[in-house]
């Protein structure tokens, strides 16, 4: 260990985020301002990181790359390479450097996600502040908890606070702004999203089809299809032969993890992967499976809908929601 020339300081100027880089030089903050040692010297870069956050919400150091907000919130990453400013964050201040990819909001409040090697940007619903291989969890700027699933690309939003973190790909906890600790088990369907599908119709004919891996199914009615996409904005219209070269798939039916209740009936179900309902017999059970948001975007139906659904067994503990 060597000291580095012109470095000692009192305890309250201490140097922080020392970044041993890969061609040997170190980079760090000493007084809030950012330096770069070669070996022989230190010598002042010009920028500074923020002194109105705490240090470890101001900058993250990952492998070869260091990142941090300035005073005025702007984003920057150095490595050997030089520096890359990637403009104001939002309020929240959220980012998180990885590996392979810079998370983090924009001024008005966007997600972002850069990626170091193809080195394009693009949007994301939220922040990611912790992720696997499996799965991310993050925030957005309003304070909203996220989890998205890897492998079918679906998300949820599950509640409010800060500083989300996975324990495996099935359950995400949080700090709330109450300061209390939440969990949120990620249970139904989110892994039986079927991404890359397709709804289409023809120029001729009102049906709707959804068409995945070469298959086509018939969407009965409205509440189906808003299970799946949530949003007519999607729906092509095809040619008949287009239509005729996939297979027949029969009807589809309600998306996994689909919540559905009849009118003027209090009791909620969530649709299985096994297509059929079964019964959120408490509050606790719901909001174990869908976080703090479990009471919102459920469909109604009606009894003659219930007679082509396959009531399935009750949700008595989180372990029956994770068997169905």
């Amino acid at each position: 260990m060597q000291a580095i020339p012109g470095t000692w300081t009192p305890p309250h100027e201490d140097i922080v985020g020392a970044h041993f880089r890969e061609d040997g030089t170190i980079e760090y903050f000493q007084m809030y301002q950012w330096y770069v040692y070669d070996g022989k010297q230190a010598v002042a870069q010009g920028d500074y990181v923020s002194w109105y956050r705490e240090t470890e919400n101001a900058m993250q150091i990952v492998g070869s790359r260091m990142a941090w907000l300035d005073p005025n919130d702007v984003l920057r990453v150095s490595d050997v390479s030089g520096v890359k400013t990637f403009g104001a964050v939002g309020v929240s201040g959220e980012f998180r450097l990885t590996e392979g990819h810079l998370f983090y909001a924009s001024a008005d409040g966007k997600g972002k996600k850069y990626d170091f090697n193809t080195k394009e940007t693009s949007d994301t619903t939220f922040v990611v502040t912790h992720e696997s291989v499996d799965a991310s969890a993050g925030v957005d700027s309003y304070g909203n908890i996220w989890y998205k699933n890897a492998h079918s690309g679906a998300s949820l939003k599950i509640g409010f606070g800060a500083d989300p973190v996975l324990a495996d790909e099935t359950h995400v906890y949080w700090r709330g702004f109450d300061d209390t600790i939440y969990e949120a088990t990620i249970a139904v369907g989110i892994h039986s999203v079927m991404v890359d599908a397709r709804s289409v119709k023809l120029a001729t004919d009102s049906t709707v089809y959804v068409v995945a891996n070469g298959t086509r199914y018939t969407v009965p009615n409205e509440n189906v299809y808003v299970s799946w996409f949530g949003t007519w904005n999607t729906l092509e219209t095809i040619s008949e032969k287009e239509l005729d070269s996939f297979v027949e798939g029969g009807v589809l039916s309600y998306a996994p993890g689909t919540k559905l209740k009849l009118a003027h009936d209090p009791k909620v179900y969530v649709v299985g992967t096994d297509g059929s309902l079964h019964w959120m017999t408490t509050q606790t059970i719901a909001y174990m499976i869908f976080g703090s948001f479990w009471n919102h975007e459920i469909l109604e139906i009606t009894q003659m809908d219930l007679t082509g659904l396959h009531l399935g067994s009750s949700l008595l503990t989180e372990r029956d929601a994770q068997a169905i």
